[in-house]
């Protein structure tokens, strides 16, 4: 059964983000063998991985992972909230600081990608979206989901529904993209209302 446009229209596409990446660079080259010895769950192996890796660093309940490379270059991820990351980066960085990992100085943290969940609230007819949406690639023999391209940034949609979108650098564009591609979807195939019980 077909759903109808005009109540999809009002319809809000929702959006929870489940990863923000967050880079910074230290104020000077990071000792990564130092670090393995100061920080709890921090691994290095360098014939494997050239950056030492921290798991779960928790911030004022902000769980995120840490890459830290001996450049300096530090890659945060895991994070749900963009400001709490940024400020578990910082803090992270201040520890390092404190710890004589690396000497001390200014961060900047900066939000590089933030990847969030959407619900359409309805099936999709992927194969037909394909047929009608531009900037699209459905190949179902290699992959379950449609890929839209929306500029640089990345958007699946599932049968059911559900998308991901990926390369947004605030909230607020991750919703806007999923609205957006919500929109089109809607407007160019609607199968049926989810199944409820």
């Amino acid at each position: 059964m077909m759903a109808g446009i005009a109540g999809d229209e009002e319809r809000k596409t929702k959006v929870s983000v489940v990863n923000v990446v967050v880079k910074m660079k230290l104020p000077g080259r990071a000792d990564l063998i130092k670090l393995t010895g100061v920080v709890s769950n921090a691994r290095y192996s360098p014939k494997t991985f050239p950056a030492a890796v921290v798991k779960d660093y928790e911030h004022n309940g902000e769980k995120v992972s840490f890459l830290v490379f001996q450049s300096g270059a530090v890659v945060c991820t895991g994070g749900k909230d963009p400001e709490r990351a940024k400020k578990a980066a910082k803090a992270f960085a201040k520890a390092l600081m404190e710890k004589g990992v690396v000497e001390r100085g200014e961060v900047e943290p900066s939000v590089e990608n933030i990847v969030a969940m959407f619900n359409l609230g309805t099936r999709v007819d992927l194969e037909r979206a394909s047929q009608t949406l531009e900037n699209v690639m459905y190949e179902p023999e290699m992959f379950p989901g449609m890929l839209v391209r929306v500029g640089k940034k990345a958007v699946l949609v599932f049968h059911s529904g559900k998308g991901i979108v990926a390369g947004a650098k605030s909230v607020e564009e991750a919703e806007a993209i999923a609205k957006d591609v919500g929109e089109m979807v809607r407007r160019a195939v609607v199968v049926e209302q989810p199944h409820q019980g």
